[in-house]
């Protein structure tokens, strides 16, 4: 069976200079990250544990330090807020820990114990905005400056916490992607699990920026395996990075900028592992093992990524 994933609404938009990245990376912790976050300057996604989440608000840079919306960082670090409206207060707290800061001073509180600030929270288009370093180190985490993605990273002590906090996004540094303009990314919570996410980022000025955020899709039913360990008649979805060949589906073209082939009722995908077209679109029934791909509601509209096309002797079977 070819393994496909929910993109219907992305197949119109993509071009030709893409790939897929494959992997298993647990889903964020929303309200208490295992490895740490990262808010990027003039972005409104902030990432947990390398998944990207959106905001209705972006970071910016004043007075040298990176101010981020006080709801989306507290509630991402487990933390609750409370906004005094009389008295301009802000209160952040988590497990015993008391943060008070008061809008347009430079005065923060850690339970009673007042501390100065370089930089003042500031409200801007709706939303309060403190400085990152102080919340986070005042509730235990270590925060550090990304300058190659300007973001502020707040991460765990654990080692190696700070350099997965962006994850997949980092991972695009690769130079494998360097004539790339779209990455699709799949991932999922367990190597077992057949739900999984995909994120689809496009390059915009050099840098990788996301479009299209935290899509529901389906992968092999019995999960993820690595690319090399992958077999036949296994229900699983390879993992590693594979270039998008083309697009096809049983309806018209939407106009995607991929080679685009109508499915009709001789459409085929040849499963036959002993095949001279194993793994191919053919246009007649191959016999044996194989898929018709007219019929297959999901494939109204999909997309064909390469994978293992060559034959490969296992314990003298093919």
């Amino acid at each position: 069976m070819i393994k496909r994933f929910s993109l219907f609404c992305l197949i119109a938009v993509l071009s030709t200079v893409m790939f897929f990245v494959i992997s298993c990376l647990a889903d964020p912790a929303f309200s208490q990250p295992s490895f740490g976050l990262g808010f990027i300057v003039g972005s409104n996604v902030y990432y947990a544990d390398g998944q990207p989440v959106t905001m209705d608000a972006t970071p910016f840079i004043s007075g040298g330090h990176a101010l981020v919306p006080v709801c989306y960082l507290a509630n991402a670090l487990g933390a609750q807020t409370a906004w005094d409206e009389a008295a301009q207060t802000i209160t952040v707290t988590e497990l015993g820990t008391t943060i008070l800061l008061t809008i347009g001073s430079t005065s923060l509180a850690v339970n009673g114990q007042t501390q100065t600030m370089d930089v003042a929270p500031t409200i801007s288009n709706g939303h309060t905005y403190v400085p990152a370093c102080y919340i986070a180190e005042a509730l235990g985490y270590n925060v550090s400056w990304d300058s190659s993605n300007q973001a502020v990273i707040i991460a765990t002590s654990k080692p190696g916490a700070a350099g997965q906090v962006l994850g997949l996004l980092n991972a695009m540094k690769n130079p494998v992607f360097a004539d790339s303009k779209q990455v699709l990314t799949v991932t999922s919570q367990y190597p077992s699990s057949q739900q999984a996410t995909v994120n689809a980022y496009e390059k915009i000025n050099g840098r990788w920026t996301l479009v299209y955020a935290n899509m529901r899709s389906l992968i092999g039913q019995n999960g993820m395996v690595n690319d090399a360990e992958r077999r036949q008649d296994t229900n699983t979805t390879p993992s590693g990075i594979y270039d998008i060949v083309f697009a096809f589906g049983w309806a018209a073209n939407p106009g995607t900028k991929l080679p685009y082939r109508l499915a009709d009722n001789n459409s085929y995908w040849d499963e036959n592992s002993g095949s001279p077209t194993y793994n191919r679109w053919v246009e007649s029934n191959p016999g044996g093992d194989n898929e018709q791909l007219k019929n297959q509601p999901l494939y109204k509209y999909a997309m064909v990524r390469i994978f293992r096309r060559k034959l490969i002797t296992i314990s003298g079977r093919n």
